[in-house]
């Protein structure tokens, strides 16, 4: 796949020994993307915000290929000194109607590609293709070789997905998908209404998710939510490469090199204090590998205090309780409750029920940034909380 070439870019190991034409040797092996175009008034124009376009050459076949910001091509090219010819391009078929424009950069790109008769890499690094006068047509800058996004304690969140008809879009108003790299092994995230996680593997450039699950809650609103969630879960069930661009974006590409998940980076806070942090329940584990998400309508909240007492809601009952701590291990004891019963919403009492025995079933936690995660004596996880305002 034409787009996994990207890890090799302008280095040692992708220049072959040509003493006459050191030019040359830079373009096998190498990726670009397109900064600016000459388009139909003969202007030169920058690519339009929210797309991509990049050109790779092969190391060794004299093909090249990319994206044009819609559809993947592919074609051949020739070199000589600093001449360039790119023939036989060919591409899919899709028709892309966002953002605004972006077939009519298409087949300007194209064009100007086609139309391509000489290169130079200039002293900054960027690659310039021009036609027969010299005139500039493309500019491109290098795509970086970055390490694997999956470093522990790396957080996303996502902007725009492939939907089903492979169109692009921006995540619904007032829903926010994460992706949280755990370990070296395991990620876990919100996909808008429910909690997710899984495994996952990376080779070089090549990206794969495996176990992915996810709890069973069904949100109503925003509308178009369920429908999102579904659409984003299967497009990183079907990611098979990645990079971080320029902008440091995390990109996936499913395995035909379209790019179907943006994500930019989220630089999470120091780890909070355990003590007079407001902890606000996001899932909980009653037993097993089943893990649900608090009931909608409902919050769920614990406060440490710095005397050993704790504090909070279970949903309907205001509750409290003590708690001692030496080193990660935490003991809760004595927790007593108000004595209301709530119906709605539907499920709330149980769901009570359930976290006070968590609760006291926890004899360990940890902290990573803003969750706190309680753990019972065999080591699972029982509860995860992300600190609330």
């Amino acid at each position: 796949m034409a787009i996994l070439l990207a890890a090799c870019l302008i280095s040692a190991g992708c220049v072959t020994e040509n003493a006459g034409n050191e030019s040359a040797a830079t373009l096998p092996g190498t990726a670009w993307s397109l900064q600016s175009y000459i388009d139909a008034d003969g202007s030169m124009t920058t690519v339009l915000q929210g797309t991509e376009i990049t050109l790779i050459f092969s190391q060794e076949e004299n093909t090249t290929g990319g994206y044009t910001g819609c559809n993947h091509y592919g074609g051949s090219y020739r070199v000589n000194g600093e001449a360039i010819e790119i023939t036989s391009i060919h591409q899919t078929l899709r028709l892309c109607t966002e953002p605004e424009g972006v077939m009519v950069q298409e087949g300007a790109y194209l064009a100007a590609l086609a139309s391509a008769a000489t290169y130079a890499v200039d002293a900054e690094g960027r690659l310039i293709l021009s036609d027969s006068t010299g005139r500039p047509l493309l500019t491109y800058e290098p795509l970086p070789a970055e390490a694997p996004p999956a470093q522990v304690g790396t957080s996303w969140h996502l902007l725009t997905y492939a939907d089903d008809n492979r169109t692009r879009v921006s995540i619904l108003p007032g829903t926010t998908i994460t992706l949280i790299f755990d370990d070296e092994k395991n990620f876990t995230g919100s996909a808008g209404c429910n909690h997710y996680g899984g495994s996952y593997r990376v080779d070089g450039e090549t990206f794969s998710t495996d176990s992915i699950f996810r709890t069973e809650m069904y949100c109503l609103e925003p509308e178009g939510v369920m429908e999102q969630e579904d659409a984003y879960l299967a497009a990183l069930k079907a990611a098979a490469a990645y990079k971080v661009d320029a902008e440091g974006r995390l990109i996936l590409f499913d395995a035909s090199g379209m790019p179907v998940l943006f994500y930019e980076q989220v630089i999470p806070p120091e780890d909070l204090p355990l003590v007079d942090t407001r902890w606000v329940l996001e899932a909980f584990s009653p037993g097993g590998d089943t893990v649900s998400s608090v009931i909608a309508g409902s919050q769920v909240t614990l406060a440490f205090s710095g005397d050993g007492r704790i504090a909070g809601s279970g949903g309907c009952n205001s509750y409290g309780g003590s708690y001692r701590v030496n080193g990660e291990a935490i003991e809760i004891t004595s927790i007593n409750r108000t004595l209301k019963y709530c119906l709605e919403p539907e499920g709330v009492t149980e769901q009570e029920n359930t976290y006070f025995e968590l609760l006291e079933s926890s004899a360990e936690y940890r902290i990573e940034k803003e969750r706190l995660l309680l753990f019972d004596a065999s080591g699972a996880m029982v509860l995860t909380f992300r600190a609330g305002s």
